[in-house]
């Protein structure tokens, strides 16, 4: 019984430290680090999908890639990004931007990584990306913009015909979905659709024709100099021979029977 009770208690004594020790290990471990914008970007975390959400979208660099790890890094041009192109996401932050006049403006940035053989990273407008869902294509000429997924709540928002947008198949609900985009009408004064919006699913096309027809159309409409005519009209005619079905067939058709039917005024 004596034998019995020593095992007993020494049994005890082990569970005892051993429960100590890993309260003590717990106790002793850091916190989770979390994302903080003065971070230097070369820290590791994860990468999602993405796409831009504008034709000619700027691709930016850190200037000399002097990195201070807050805002007062550069953000200097280096290209452009097409309309709906595949983008990883990274972390927002904010960088500077110095503008033709000399001012320097702290706008918000949002890490990019492109999807060449190099996976070469650099920094693009945060407004102008969207992380995450699918491309759609406005089809709809009245494609009204919702506050809520619900059709008492509509916005005074129309979105303009052949604009691109990024959907979320987890938010539709009633007939709506959540979009996320940059209206195509350049005459607009503010063409961000703004967050927490949605459309109807009617108002919209998945298709990838309809999808790649109306950005190579939107980008064959910035080209409007003499010396882009070939190349806007060659675009036009890939758009019209590769994706013979889309809904946006007969307005190509009529740009090539007649260039100055549309208004060619660039998007930016």
């Amino acid at each position: 019984m004596k034998k019995q009770i020593v095992l007993l208690a020494l049994a005890a004594a082990v569970m005892l430290l051993f429960s100590c020790n890993k309260n003590k290990g717990e106790t002793d471990r850091p916190p989770p680090r979390t994302y903080e914008s003065s971070k230097p970007a070369t820290e590791s975390y994860s990468f999602n999908k993405g796409y831009s959400l504008r034709v000619n979208a700027g691709f930016y660099k850190i200037e000399d890639n002097k990195d201070t790890g807050d805002e007062t890094a550069v953000a200097v041009w280096a290209s452009n990004l097409a309309l709906g192109e595949n983008v990883m996401v990274g972390r927002p932050r904010k960088l500077t931007f110095i503008d033709n006049a000399k001012k320097k403006n702290v706008w918000d940035f949002i890490e990019i990584q492109l999807d060449d053989k190099n996976k070469t990273r650099g920094y693009a407008l945060e407004n102008q990306i969207a992380g995450g869902g699918y491309l759609a294509v406005v089809f709809d000429e009245k494609a009204l913009l919702y506050s809520a997924a619900n059709a008492t709540k509509p916005t005074n928002t129309v979105v303009t015909k052949k604009t691109v947008v990024v959907y979320y198949p987890e938010s539709e609900s009633s007939g709506f979905v959540e979009v996320k985009g940059w209206d195509c009408d350049p005459t607009k004064k503010n063409r961000l659709i703004p967050d927490n919006r949605y459309m109807r699913l009617s108002s919209i096309s998945k298709d990838e024709p309809d999808i790649q027809t109306s950005i190579l159309l939107q980008t064959a409409l910035t080209m409007t100099t003499d010396a882009q005519s070939v190349a806007r009209e060659t675009l036009l005619k890939t758009a019209l021979q590769d994706y013979p079905g889309s809904v946006f067939s007969d307005e190509i058709r009529t740009l090539l029977n007649n260039p100055n039917s549309a208004n060619n005024e660039g998007i930016f």
